[in-house]
This record gives C-alpha cells, sequence and structure tokens, in this order.
C-alpha cells in the first residue's frame, strides 16, 4: 500500500514538472514585463512566436540581446547587446528605427523615427 502512494506521488510530482508550462525561468524573459522585448517584436527585429502555445510570450534571453544588437545596428548606436541609456531612450518613444516595419497598429507601414 504505501508503495503505491509513493508511486502516485512521484507520478504527480513528475507530471507536474513537465506538464505545466508558460512560467518565465531564469534565462527567459517575458514580453508582459518587458518593454523592450515589446519594442523589438513590433519593430520585427525579434521573431514573434506563434506555436499557440502558452510559452508564445516568453523569450530567451540570448533572443532579446540579438534585438538589442539588431535595433544597435539599425539605430548607428554601439553594438553591445544591452538595454543602454539609447535604447531605452527609443523604447520611451515607442519608435522603430529607419528601416524596419512596424506590427499591428501599423503592421506594413514603414516607421522612421530615429
Amino acid at each position: 500500500m504505501m508503495q503505491t502512494k509513493y508511486s502516485v506521488f512521484v507520478l504527480f510530482y513528475f507530471c507536474m514538472n513537465f506538464c505545466v508550462a508558460g512560467f518565465v525561468s531564469p534565462g527567459t524573459v517575458w514580453v508582459g514585463n518587458t518593454p523592450v522585448l515589446q519594442l523589438l517584436l513590433k519593430c520585427q527585429l525579434v521573431k514573434q512566436k506563434a506555436n499557440g502555445l502558452s510559452t508564445d510570450d516568453i523569450y530567451t534571453k540570448k533572443q532579446m540581446e540579438k534585438g538589442i544588437s539588431k535595433l544597435q545596428i539599425l539605430a548607428g548606436l554601439p553594438v553591445t547587446g544591452v538595454a543602454d541609456e539609447e535604447v531605452l531612450k527609443m523604447v520611451e518613444r515607442n519608435t522603430c528605427p529607419q528601416g524596419t516595419v512596424s506590427r499591428p497598429g501599423g503592421a506594413g507601414v514603414r516607421m522612421y523615427g530615429v
């Protein structure tokens, strides 16, 4: 009897660890609380996920760093991959660098903001 309870517990614990998705973990960022990532997605500097999964709004820090580097290149800034003061100013203005295409609210419209 004790062996059966233990087996059920182990199975339940296993399912809880692998069946629950959509949680931000170390090394990832969530779109909802990351204005920099929101701008990178808007400007199409990070590829937007559309898998229909609960993790579609979670990105790796590496993806964000690459997007920031692309933003810095297009804006003519030193490339660090870090959201420095100049990047944060662009986020505050909510403008895409010249030559990028903005997503919804202006899908398909070229933005000439920086």
